[in-house]
Formats: structure tokens, sequence, C-alpha cells
């Protein structure tokens, strides 16, 4: 008893936003109706902003506990998408926080931390960790001692991320 009739639009969006979207139809009588609830949609082609800490600097065998942040206005951050790219030494959880996995070695780790938005944009920031070297302590003792010529004397260190290390003998303030 009537004709049913479908049409569709392409419109251009000039910018990301959340925009309320209705349609009407109208007969050859001008009898008009709009559908009785308007609906929305959101346009975000914009990733989301994130908040880095500073750049880290800590000692060999020091935790490294340090928080992101993310913002996006339009569609919101999917904090489930936290990700770092080191992932044998680093890791992050769903609310930005990043900490070490492993103990780290004393080295310069450089890594990107990103997010996405629930729109799948993808936002990086590159995050630089300095471990510093300690210094060693040095551990002294004397074995087979004979007096007055022959003794060994044994040196081990303590800063098992400090790979090189050199010892050198002083006798009565003598180099040796």
């Amino acid at each position: 008893s009537g004709t049913s009739n479908s049409t569709s639009w392409d419109y251009a969006f000039s910018s990301d936003g959340v925009y309320l979207w209705n349609a009407e139809t109208c007969d050859t009588n001008n009898n008009c109706a709009f559908n009785s609830t308007n609906r929305t949609i959101t346009i975000d082609t914009t990733a989301p902003t994130i908040t880095s800490p500073a750049n880290a600097s800590i000692n060999y065998a020091s935790p490294l506990n340090v928080d992101f942040d993310a913002s996006d206005t339009t569609s919101g951050v999917d904090t489930s998408t936290w990700a770092v790219n080191d992932t044998t030494n680093f890791q992050i959880n769903s609310t930005g926080g990043l900490t070490n996995k492993t103990p780290l070695s004393a080295n310069t780790y450089v890594m990107n931390v990103t997010v996405r938005d629930n729109a799948n944009n993808l936002a990086v920031s590159i995050y630089k960790v300095d471990v510093n070297k300690i210094s060693p302590t040095l551990s002294l003792s004397v074995t087979n001692a004979t007096y007055p010529t022959v003794g060994t004397i044994n040196a081990s260190e303590s800063n098992a991320g400090d790979s090189d290390l050199n010892y050198t003998l002083y006798v009565d303030g003598a180099f040796h």
C-alpha cells in the first residue's frame, strides 16, 4: 500500500568532533517527517596526546617506575593499547605505568611508547633511560702468604652491571 524508497548521502566533515544528525523525508504533498531519534557520528582522525615523564637516569640495579598519561578529547583513549617496543627489558600496564622487567645493565635504552585512541589513531612517544654505572666495591684477600716474598692477592668487585673494570696493584702507595 505504498512505495518504499531509500537514499544515501556523502558528507565531508570539516573537522574532528561529535556530530548530531537526522534525516527528513517529504512526499509530493509536502507531508514531512523526521526520524524519531537523532543519531551521533564521531569523526576522529587525530592521534591521542601522550604526556611523557622526563627521561630517566637511574643507577645500575635500581628499579624504573614512571607513568605516562594520554588524552583524546574526541573518541577517548583505549587504555588497553599501551605498548612499549622493548618488551625484553620493559613492560607497560593499562594505566601507562612503565617498569623494567629485568635488572638493567649500565647502558642507554631508547624505546617507543605507544597508545591508540578508540578510533585506532596511534600516538608515539620516544623515551630514554640512562642506566649509570655505580662505584664498585672491592674486596681484597691474601692467600698462600709466605713471609717475606710470596702471596696471592685476590680482588673481586660487586658491580655486576659493569664489565669494564681494571685492577691495579699498589704496594706502599706505588703502582706495580
